[in-house]
C-alpha cells in the first residue's frame, strides 16, 4: 500500500511592512486574524446595510478582526452592531448619504493609515466610490472588496 504525500495545510503568504515595503516571509495569514474593515454610508435602513451588519456579526473571531466606518452615525441598525466592533463615524454634518460618503475620503484615508487594515470592504455604491478614492495613492493599499447589491428578481421581471 503505498501513502499519499503529506499536503501543507498552511498557504504560501508574504505579508508586506506597508511602512518599509519590505516582506517579512514566513508569516501566515493564520498567525493573526486579518484585519477588514467595512465602510458603510450608514448602518442602517437597507438590504446591503444588512449585508454588512449580517458580516460583523457572524464572522469568525479567530480569523477575522473586524471594524466599521461609517459616513454618518444614527443608522437603526446600530443598537444590533457587535460589541468588539467599534464604530468610526467619518462625518456629523451631512445629512444626504451620497454627500456623506464624498465628505467620508479624506477622514476615511487617515483611519485607514493609523489603522491599515488588511483588507477593506464596501457594499454600497456610494460608499466602494468614496472607499476606492480613501485609497488612491496611498503608498501600500489594503486589498479592497467592493460589493454591488441589486434586485435581480426585479431586473429578470422586466426583460
Amino acid at each position: 500500500m503505498t501513502q499519499c504525500p503529506k499536503v501543507q495545510t498552511a498557504l504560501p503568504w508574504t505579508a508586506v511592512d506597508r511602512e518599509s515595503g519590505a516582506a517579512a516571509r514566513g508569516t501566515s495569514p493564520f498567525d493573526r486574524p486579518l484585519h477588514v474593515m467595512f465602510f458603510s454610508p450608514t448602518l442602517g435602513s437597507g438590504g446591503a446595510e444588512r449585508q454588512v451588519l449580517r458580516l460583523l456579526r457572524h464572522l469568525d473571531r479567530r480569523l477575522v478582526r473586524p471594524s466599521l466606518s461609517v459616513a454618518r452615525a444614527g443608522g437603526s441598525y446600530e443598537p444590533w452592531l457587535p460589541e468588539d466592533v467599534g464604530l468610526h463615524v467619518c462625518t456629523k454634518r451631512a445629512k444626504s448619504s451620497l454627500l456623506s460618503a464624498a465628505q467620508s475620503i479624506l477622514p476615511l484615508r487617515r483611519r485607514i493609515q493609523e489603522e491599515q487594515p488588511d483588507v477593506v470592504a464596501s457594499l454600497i455604491t456610494s460608499a466602494n466610490i468614496a472607499l476606492a478614492s480613501a485609497l488612491a495613492s496611498l503608498p501600500h493599499p489594503p486589498k479592497l472588496v467592493l460589493g454591488v447589491q441589486n434586485n435581480f428578481s426585479m431586473v429578470m421581471a422586466s426583460r
